[in-house]
């Protein structure tokens, strides 16, 4: 089970902690300084070095919970409260004293990812805005529902919707390219035609089975990585164009499915790209956080025929009012697993 970290902050605050399967609270070893209360990034990691190292499965431990503490629980979470009523771990007004607990993918919000925008939110390609959590703005960072996203993505959501709406009011030629909708309408409608082919879930299912496994989007590896970014391209090359669609819902799906794939190649490659370990990026084979080199932004933008082209920029730390020192240190969870990945296998 796993929910946001709003609802998790609020049952830490009165009692609830995460223990591995001995027993044994850990967060301490992970992030000295939060512990349980730490971001989502470094709870996961620590959730997924407790598995490497042979402690799992992990649970979130509600032995100190009360009458009270499960009527404040009920008060302030009620859909979290259903769902646990639900899954029977609340029953006749107690709680279970521990639940299984597993990491869940965030998404966009919190990695840093996303499409580049000015003050206005135009984007690179004219005629393109963006706001809210498809940017690299402000949101970027920042983890559930909180203090940040949320005004980000109304205030963002305003100032595209008018700058967009000035673009078109001040354009030169407002009439539409029939020849190219009629290309592109084709192209979308392609799989719609195809009698023999690959359904969609097929596809999303082996992206998951790609990315999702803990020794790719957690501990990583060079080899392991590029081991999932060839299937990927395989996935990309040999079975998105054998997609079939029986009707408009399962073309919908289809679209989907081929975009995932394309945001999988994405992530792999920036991945790869970064040798270094920071934030929720870990890498056995570059345990550390390098200031020297890597305080750098990964860029992806398509290349020649398509495909990806990947290049970093500086980021001009040198305008911050806070600078980062210029050096490398051990990332703390590297410290913590120095020689105890368990991953350390590139072929695995």
């Amino acid at each position: 089970m796993d929910f946001d970290t709003t609802g998790m902050n609020v049952l830490q605050g009165v009692g609830a902690r995460f223990v591995n399967g001995k027993g044994e609270p850990y967060m301490k070893k992970y992030d000295p300084e939060y512990g349980d209360h730490a971001r989502m990034n470094r709870l996961s990691a620590g959730m997924a070095c407790e598995v490497i190292l042979g402690n799992g499965p992990i649970y979130y431990d509600f032995s100190t919970f009360t009458k009270e503490t499960l009527a404040y629980f009920q008060k302030t979470l009620p859909i979290m409260y259903l769902a646990f009523e639900r899954a029977g771990y609340i029953r006749d007004g107690s709680i279970k004293k521990k639940v299984p607990w597993g990491s869940a993918n965030m998404g966009n919000v919190g990695y840093g990812g996303g499409l580049r925008i000015n003050t206005r939110c135009e984007t690179d390609l004219k005629g393109l805005f963006a706001a809210g959590d498809a940017t690299c703005g402000p949101a970027s960072g920042v983890e559930g529902f909180c203090a940040y996203a949320i005004p980000f993505a109304t205030t963002s959501g305003a100032i595209s919707g008018t700058a967009a709406a000035e673009y078109i009011s001040d354009a030169a030629d407002k009439a539409l390219d029939q020849e190219e909708i009629r290309r592109f309408m084709e192209e979308l409608r392609r799989p719609l035609g195809r009698a023999n082919g690959v359904e969609p879930d097929a596809v999303v299912l082996r992206v998951q089975e790609l990315l999702f496994p803990l020794e790719i989007y957690i501990v990583r590896h060079e080899k392991r990585l590029q081991q999932s970014l060839d299937a990927i391209c395989g996935l990309r090359d040999e079975v998105v164009p054998l997609l079939k669609a029986y009707d408009p819902h399962y073309l919908r799906m289809g679209l989907e499915a081929a975009n995932m794939v394309r945001c999988g190649e994405l992530f792999l490659r920036a991945a790869l790209a970064r040798k270094e370990s920071r934030g929720s990026h870990l890498r056995e084979d570059y345990p550390a956080i390098d200031n020297e080199t890597w305080l750098k932004w990964i860029i992806l933008s398509e290349g020649e025929k398509g495909g990806i082209e990947v290049t970093t920029e500086e980021i001009p730390v040198d305008r911050y009012p806070a600078r980062p020192d210029r050096n490398r240190t051990m990332h703390p969870i590297a410290k913590v697993m120095e020689g105890k990945w368990g991953y350390g296998n590139p072929t695995r």
